[in-house]
């Protein structure tokens, strides 16, 4: 994706869906590979270590192209075992922030405020023992992530036992400082983009549709896919979010 968009930068049209030669990068990506392997050796070789407080001004530097930057932050630390070593890099932030774009997508659509969290699940008991076990984070976010799949696979044939699923889920990641925010405001805001534009564009491209006027739904659809804005239609609703 990012060689697609380093295209895109240099002015080529159909960055898209131009073929990409596998051998393309392979030189600058064993560069990078030699260069990293060569630093790491000079670092165990020196004894090289971050100040605590360094190390936690760069991780919430990087965190702050981020919705919500201090629970990808929070995020990042808690997937990781306490006792373990954390490698800490623009990639992992990205992987924190993809794995809270999951659980929100999960939450999205679900008024998890109307209903009481799911009882006696086995989810919760797994969750609270992971957490027993030597605070065992890494093994209790696994267990959220097998709540997702629950709630994913029940949204569209048991809504009523999807939402109790979602007010756990909510629930479960608040012991850890997670998932508390609006689930649309988080995707939605994941970048900058102007939300009353998309709003318009949006209304633009289901008036053509249902005036059946494909060429004009496909130029809005072109507009909002420029502004990184994906489109989601559903049971009649049409709701929007930021594709990162």
């Amino acid at each position: 994706a990012s060689a697609r968009e380093d295209l895109k930068k240099r002015g080529i049209t159909d960055a898209e869906t131009a073929p990409l030669p596998q051998d393309l990068f392979q030189a600058q990506a064993e560069r990078r590979v030699r260069l990293g392997l060569v630093v790491a050796e000079l670092v165990r070789a020196s004894n090289l270590q971050a100040k605590p407080d360094q190390l936690q001004k760069h991780i919430e530097d990087l965190s702050q192209s981020y919705e919500r930057p201090a629970e990808v932050v929070r995020y990042f630390l808690v997937a990781s075992h306490y006792r373990s070593f954390i490698n800490y890099s623009e990639e992992t932030l990205q992987i924190a922030y993809d794995a809270l774009e999951r659980f929100y997508h999960a939450l999205k659509g679900l008024d998890t405020n109307a209903v009481l969290p799911a009882a006696d699940s086995v989810y919760e008991q797994r969750f609270h023992a992971a957490m027993h076990d030597d605070f065992n984070t890494p093994e209790a976010i696994g267990v959220l992530f097998e709540l997702v799949r629950e709630i994913n696979r029940l949204r569209n044939t048991d809504a009523a036992q999807a939402t109790g699923l979602a007010a756990l889920l909510r629930k479960l990641g608040s012991v850890l400082g997670l998932l508390q925010a609006n689930a649309e405001e988080f995707l939605r805001k994941g970048g900058a983009v102007d939300a009353a534009l998309v709003e318009s564009l949006i209304a633009q491209r289901n008036a053509a549709r249902a005036a059946k006027n494909w060429a004009e739904a496909d130029r809005t659809r072109d507009q909002l896919k420029a502004l990184s804005v994906v489109v989601e239609d559903k049971n009649g609703v049409t709701s929007w979010r930021i594709e990162r």
